[in-house]
């Protein structure tokens, strides 16, 4: 029987979360079909190359605006049907979505993964306004496709009110690989090596944490915090003032965060949402670090109801804080919430787990 031929379509400028599944996406699939890609964003469309994808992107196209991107995608699922035989189209993002029904026209299997909740952003109208052009476009789009693949249950809930449910199905976002334990010996001294990895965008809440420090300090004087940030964003200007007096280093976008996690003793991911399954809070996890989580429905449902995790109200600096002070005044909750979090990936979000999901689901054999 013909392998598969899969075409990847993925109409983000930006790289973040959804861009890094794909590319994981890619490995799990490697050797099981002929994978192609159309993206927006040149970075995506190398680091598939560098996985086997044949991937095609235009640095212009980057700059256009979404009508162009638009008529470029439509045209490569056509090119990509007719000369290369692609069998299966998959859409990555929110407006990818238009591509389902001309997926299904040129008789494809179509899929679309669903990487975050419907919760409106309120910082800004305009974001409010997106987040509900998103959700109109999958009322009118979503049906089309055979299947949404949800990557928490938590994005489930919301889709299941736009898709029947036999159109739905989870599969959690997973590690590419479960990194080496490696022995954390800063955890005696008096510095706690606090990190925050993600994008600086207000609604990940990188800002609480640095609010949190400050009221740490004052609690529990003689220990002191440092904290790395690693990632971009519009958003870190106005980090960088609000940690003026704190230990605070910006990295930068990480293209490989684990030096980071190695060093580090706690991990915290005070996002506000919406969010889908936060790839760096199970990076985080795999490596054993003690972590902190705002108690949004999907990090709940990574940490089986805070088992794995210390979880705190989403957007409370106070609770921030009392958490910090439960975890680090105690060496022993410490290491257990380390150990924890890391058997909780090596059984619900190791690549194995994913990857015969995801075959399962295309009906492909490994």
């Amino acid at each position: 029987m013909k392998r598969p031929a899969l075409l990847f379509v993925d109409l983000n400028r930006f790289f973040g979360g959804g861009q890094v599944y794909l590319t994981q996406l890619a490995d799990l699939l490697k050797g099981t079909a002929d994978l192609y890609a159309f993206c927006i964003n040149p970075e995506v469309a190398e680091l598939l190359k560098s996985r086997g994808v044949k991937a095609v992107s235009y640095r212009w196209a980057a700059g256009a605006g979404k009508p162009v991107h638009l008529l470029l995608c439509f045209f490569y699922c056509i090119w990509f049907r007719v000369f290369h035989g692609v069998n299966i189209i998959w859409a990555n993002g929110i407006p990818d979505i238009v591509t389902m029904p001309l997926a299904r026209m040129m008789g494809c299997r179509a899929f679309i993964t669903r990487h975050l909740t419907f919760e409106i952003e309120s910082q800004h109208w305009y974001k409010g306004l997106k987040r509900r052009s998103a959700e109109f476009l999958y009322r009118l789009f979503a049906r089309t496709a055979h299947k949404v693949v949800c990557v928490s249950h938590a994005v489930a809930v919301d889709v299941r009110t736009i898709v029947p449910p036999e159109k739905m199905v989870v599969i959690q976002n997973w590690v590419t690989e479960i990194p080496e334990l490696l022995p954390r010996n800063g955890r005696g001294d008096k510095v706690i090596r606090l990190l925050y990895v993600g994008r600086l965008q207000k609604y990940k809440g990188a800002s609480s944490i640095l609010a949190a420090m400050r009221q740490f300090s004052r609690r529990v004087p003689g220990t002191h915090l440092s904290l790395t940030i690693v990632g971009e964003g519009r958003h870190r200007e106005e980090l960088e003032t609000e940690a003026e007096g704190l230990d605070v280093t910006f990295t930068g976008f990480q293209a490989d965060p684990t030096p980071y996690y190695r060093r580090a003793d706690v991990f915290l991911n005070p996002s506000i949402g919406p969010e889908g399954l936060p790839l760096v809070s199970l990076e985080a996890m795999s490596h054993g670090l003690s972590c902190i989580f705002s108690d949004l429905p999907v990090h709940k449902e990574i940490t089986g109801e805070g088992k794995a995790a210390l979880l705190f109200r989403a957007g409370d600096v106070d609770d921030l804080t009392n958490k910090l002070t439960i975890l680090l005044t105690s060496r022993e909750l410490l290491d257990e919430y380390g150990r924890t979090a890391r058997a909780q990936i090596e059984t619900q979000h190791a690549a194995p787990v994913a990857r015969e999901k995801y075959l399962s689901l295309l009906a492909m054999t490994a």
